[in-house]
């Protein structure tokens, strides 16, 4: 039987994105601001400088930036969790991270 590729295998459709939202990866840390990547039902990757303060299974938590009924600019609060790292290399011009979405914070 063939192997499946990686998006064969994703439960949910990814869709690119080009905005920012807010990651906090400790509760008492301030928020960093991040370029989100992509996002889906479950899950988002967002791209880093570096992956030196993250790691795989890692909780953070992420504000989601959107408009309310009356078109006020809220934010979305979630708790994620990551599932994986990609390093910078040839193919990859920057680092990013992928994030399971486990619950409203």
């Amino acid at each position: 039987m063939p192997q499946q590729t990686p998006q064969e295998r994703r439960e949910h459709p990814r869709q690119s994105v080009n905005f920012h939202i807010e990651v906090r990866i400790h509760a008492n840390q301030a928020h960093t601001t991040v370029e989100l990547r992509d996002i889906s039902e479950g899950g988002m990757s967002f791209i880093v400088d570096s992956l030196d303060d993250y790691h795989e299974d890692q909780r953070l938590q992420i504000s989601v930036p959107e408009y309310d009924e009356t078109g006020s600019l809220q934010h979305q609060h979630l708790q994620a969790e990551i599932a994986w790292l990609q390093e910078q290399d040839l193919l990859n011009p920057q680092a990013w991270v992928g994030l399971r979405l486990l619950a409203e914070a």
